[in-house]
């Protein structure tokens, strides 16, 4: 399987999503005040991929835990009804946002959950002119949360 939601939230959830990081939560919680009316829900730590295959003699247990903790994570998957959003979450965004969130993408193309769009968005308090330039030249949007307040 190569995209797994995992459980569903609600756009008016408010609490502290599943493994997110103190800096990346303060970035999520500005992008959800602006941004919740315009989705059905959300997905966090969404497992992308297929993981890593564990070593020989390994239990079956134990195997599967250890191909859901070495699959790729995208931070939020947001449902707009019409699309879905790839949302990475990276305070100061630099090169390394922009190559996570296409290999996140390429990984949904593999088997996405169906055939709906998908959107590949940085939020993001601070981010040079350049990287702007290199995120719209692959296909990322990027809201630099900074300037739109």
């Amino acid at each position: 399987m190569s995209v797994d939601l995992g459980p569903m939230f609600e756009p008016t959830f408010e609490g502290i999503p599943p493994h997110v990081s103190s800096e990346d939560l303060i970035l999520w919680e500005q992008f959800r005040r602006r941004s919740s009316k315009d989705y059905v829900a959300f997905y966090f730590d969404v497992s992308l991929g297929t993981g890593e295959e564990p070593g020989p003699g390994i239990n079956e247990k134990v195997g599967q835990a250890w191909r859901r903790l070495t699959k790729f994570r995208a931070d939020v998957v947001g449902d707009t009804g019409t699309e879905w959003h790839l949302i990475e979450l990276r305070p100061n965004a630099g090169p390394g946002a922009v190559g996570a969130i296409q290999t996140y993408s390429t990984l949904w193309t593999i088997k996405p959950p169906d055939a709906r769009p998908l959107v590949s968005i940085i939020v993001t308090d601070r981010c040079t002119n350049d990287i702007k330039t290199v995120a719209r030249l692959a296909g990322v949007e990027i809201r630099c949360l900074s300037e739109s307040a």
